[in-house]
């Protein structure tokens, strides 16, 4: 019986149709786990940008250098790096808020999984909330404060309030790609199982 029926829903699903619904999510998983690498990836690079072209700059950035002033170049290194990471993120945060909606509907409404597989897409949908709506505006917030801030005041912005911020993303996703992992490895146990008893 599906998770539709058990609720009062119309409509379940037998068979083959339900082992497909379980496969097609499995993917579904598995292709999150890989753009959360991808994005973590990525937000590490943007962060370490700035210093990676102070510490070998090209031509065309040495000559800015001399004409702007190396104080100034940073200063514009370190808020271009904010604002793409901030775009980037933001943009992220929806996407996986839409995934992990799908993701919880689609279990619930069209398969044949038990609570375990629910409650790990329940809790996967409440972190990608929590990440959009929390973590990434105050992630986006600290970093703009880290740009425009005093140069006294940098030390303690960085170590208190962008640094705490930064960590708990990659917590927040560290946390999702966990829960994935035992999602995916349930997801393909199941199926498996379904299909070979299917096939007796």
């Amino acid at each position: 019986m599906s998770n539709a029926a058990r609720i009062g829903g119309p409509g379940q699903i037998h068979g083959d149709p339900a082992w497909l619904v379980r496969r097609l999510a499995a993917v579904w998983v598995a292709a999150w786990m890989g753009m959360i690498l991808l994005v973590v990836t990525l937000t590490i690079v943007t962060l370490t940008a700035p210093a990676a072209m102070n510490s070998a700059p090209p031509d065309g950035y040495s000559k800015a250098v001399k004409l702007a002033g190396e104080p100034l170049m940073r200063e514009l290194m370190r808020y271009q790096a904010a604002e793409i990471n901030g775009e980037m993120l933001a943009v992220w945060g929806w996407i996986q808020v839409g995934l992990a909606t799908v993701l919880f509907g689609v279990l619930l409404l069209l398969s044949t999984v038990g609570k375990t597989q629910l409650g790990l897409s329940l809790a996967m949908a409440a972190d990608s909330v929590l990440l959009k709506f929390v973590l990434i505006p105050n992630m986006d917030q600290f970093s703009r404060q880290l740009v425009t801030a005093e140069a006294l005041q940098r030390l303690t912005l960085v170590n208190e309030r962008y640094q705490m911020a930064s960590l708990s993303f990659f917590i927040s996703q560290s946390v999702t790609l966990l829960l994935a992992c035992f999602l995916l490895v349930l997801l393909l146990r199941h199926s498996r199982a379904s299909h070979r008893s299917g096939n007796r």
